[in-house]
Parts: structure tokens; sequence; C-alpha cells
């Protein structure tokens, strides 16, 4: 189960930069607009954070499948909307919508890849999170690359068709994890979304009542994740404005990509020390180091240092985020947790998208990054309100079942 899963995340995050890096030449190669095309990705994270929460609670409540058996099941729908963007060359309502559903899906996805290794491990199968996603990060920056090499050499025909035999080698992944899942559930002899100590289900109204203090930590999430966005959606403009170019945008998104390792795969030991609550406080004071570096780096080196200090952030965040969900709720509702999470990522995603290229129109790329580091500040202070006030057990080993 353990190299199945890393399989899967590492094919996750690299259809995640397909779906993210990729969506808007794929769009313009179609004949969109650059207004049009943001609107199409707007609106398929829009649609996402509606699928996420409801997406999460049908699962947290399900009887007759597991968790395992939905990704199995998203995976073949997301290969199935990437064989039809392929075979559509130019734009369409057709397209507009099955490309529409492949970002949401995707995006979807994403909560649910975070909430399984604790359904794994609860069948046996020792899948360490933070390793996990730590090579996903490496997959990302070489997908990245190749991707891109691909594009330009074959054209934008290439994205959907580097998307649909990446999904399809995920699919295969959680194909095989699905068989060893159900072999460790039956070893042991007992459901695996059976542990913990909290182990009935809750409606999704009852979720926002009874863990209200979770559910506003989570806008905090939303401000800190909104100059994120910003710095990934606008990335070319702000390398541009130091006098930077595409070239020099690459070993950003690379080195960015690099840094979130060292959180990831040392987030255990730093979590036996420290405990999640912490540790998610801090990634909050990473992110306004991050907003000020930013919104400080007048030449392309600056812009290089000023990355330095996204090894407390993206990754820190993500990290603790699952590691404080297993530890504020019972375990059959750690799907329902990753989708708050996610959707609040996928609401700051939207905000970013739509209030982005205003701010850059209207004030240029100075007053962008002005504005994300006031949400950075705005959300590193409502973490450090928030975050104290959530009531959780006793820290869980990071990625590990009970």
């Amino acid at each position: 189960m353990r190299a199945g899963y890393t399989t899967a995340s590492a094919a996750f995050w690299v259809l995640h930069a397909i779906t993210s890096s990729f969506a808007l030449p794929f769009l313009v190669g179609r004949g969109y607009t650059n207004t049009a095309a943001g609107i199409l990705i707007a609106c398929a994270n829009l649609l996402a954070a509606f699928l996420q929460p409801v997406y999460g609670n049908a699962i947290d409540r399900a009887k007759r499948f597991t968790a395992v058996d939905v990704s199995v099941f998203t995976a073949l729908t997301i290969l199935f909307l990437f064989l039809i963007d392929s075979v559509l060359r130019a734009r369409s309502i057709l397209l507009s919508c099955t490309y529409l559903l492949t970002i949401a899906f995707v995006v979807t996805f994403q909560p649910l890849l975070n909430a399984l290794p604790q359904k794994l491990n609860a069948a046996g199968g020792h899948v360490d999170f933070g390793v996990a996603r730590s090579i996903s990060c490496v997959s990302y920056a070489v997908g990245s690359t190749v991707v891109g090499s691909l594009a330009d050499r074959y054209g934008t025909d290439a994205i959907p068709r580097s998307g649909a035999v990446t999904v399809f080698l995920m699919f295969l992944a959680l194909l095989a994890t699905r068989v060893y899942f159900r072999r460790g559930r039956e070893a042991i002899g007992k459901s695996a979304d059976a542990k913990g100590p909290y182990v009935e289900t809750i409606s999704f109204r009852e979720f926002f009542t009874r863990r209200r203090a979770f559910v506003i930590a989570c806008f905090g999430v939303v401000l800190l994740m909104f100059s994120n966005s910003v710095y990934n959606a606008y990335i070319l403009q702000i390398v541009r404005n130091v006098g930077g170019t595409q070239t020099d945008m690459g070993r950003v998104l690379a080195l960015k990509a690099v840094l979130e390792i060292p959180a990831l795969l040392f987030f255990r030991p730093l979590q036996r020390r420290f405990g999640a609550r912490k540790l998610l406080m801090a990634s909050g004071v990473g992110f306004l180091l991050k907003g000020i570096a930013m919104a400080a780096a007048k030449t392309v080196p600056m812009l290089y240092v000023a990355q330095l200090t996204h090894i407390a952030v993206y990754g820190l965040i993500l990290a603790s985020m699952v590691a404080f969900i297993q530890a504020a709720r019972g375990v059959n509702e750690i799907v329902r947790g990753q989708a708050s999470f996610t959707t609040a990522i996928t609401t700051a995603t939207v905000l970013a998208n739509f209030s982005g290229g205003f701010l850059i129109d209207h004030g240029g790329v100075g007053l962008l990054l002005l504005v994300a580091l006031l949400m950075s500040l705005a959300g590193a202070v409502f973490f450090f309100i928030t975050i104290p006030r959530v009531p959780v057990s006793e820290d869980l080993d990071f990625g590990r079942a009970e």
C-alpha cells in the first residue's frame, strides 16, 4: 500500500501542475482569450469548492464503499475527461464544460488523497505522508519541466495527452492500493474506518455545528493561501516586474518545489517536539515572512532569496493541517476535515484569480504584492487567535493510524 499511495501521490501532483500551470496555455491554444480562460478556471475552482465538502461528507458517511474505492472511481472519471479534452481542437461549449469538470475533479481529489494515509494505515499500510509528499514535490518539478518541453515541441495538444497518461498511471497505482487495502482490512478482521475515539457519523450540518472552531480557523487558511495563490497564478508577471524572463520563472517554481521537501520530510520529529498546533501557527509566520520578502524583492536575485522563506510556508501548513485534522476530529470525519481545508485553499485560489488581474491592471504588480502581504498578515493574526481555540486530542503520529 505504501508504494501504491506514494506513486499515486507523485502522479497526482504532476496532474495538478498540468491543470494549474498549463491550463491557461492550453485554453488559449484552443482559441480562448486570456480573460475567458481565466473566468473558466475560476469557475472550475468554484465548482470544486462546492464539491469538496459534499464529497467529504458522502465518503465519511458511506458504508457500502470506502475512500479508496472513491479515489479509484474519481481517477477513472478524470481520465475519461482528459480523453475528451484531447480530441476537442477548438473553442466550444463542450470543451468549456469538459475542461471545467477536469479541473474541478482534480482539485476535488486533493482532500481525498490527503485523507487516504490514515485509512490505509488503519489497514496496516504503513504509509508515511511526509515522505510521499516530498517525493511528489520532486515529481511536480520534473513533471512541469517535461510537460513544458513537450508543449514547446508538439504544441498544446501535448497538455491533455500528458494529463491522460499521468492520470492513467495514478489509476493503476490506486487500483493496486485498493487490492492490498482490502486484504489488509480482512487480515485485521475489522473495518479500517472504525478506529478513533469518535466512531459515529454526523450530518453535514452537525459537522459545522460541532466543529465550528475548526471551520472558523479555516478562514485563516483562505487569507494565507490567497497570497500563495497570487504567487502561483501571477508568477510570470512578478518575475518580469523585476526584469526576469520565463527561464527565471521556471527556476523560481523549481526552487519553491524543492524547498517544500524539508518540512514534509522531517515533519514527524518536528511534530513530536512541538505538536501540530504550534507548527500550524508557525506556518502563519512563514507566510508573513514570505509576503514581506516578495514585496521587498526588486531584482531577480532578491526574488530567489525571497523563495527561501517558502521552507516554512506551503509544505509546513499542508503537513501541519493533515496532522491537526487527525487530532481535532474522529477518524470517520477525516475526509470531511480535509475537504474543509482544501475548500479554503480553493476559495483563496478563486479570489486570487478574480482579483489579481484587476489589481495588476489598476495598480501594477506592486499593488498586488502589497495586498498579498496584507492578507498574509491578517491570516497569521487570525491563526494565532483561532487555532488555540480548536479542541484537539493528543497529537497523533503524522500519517499513521491511531
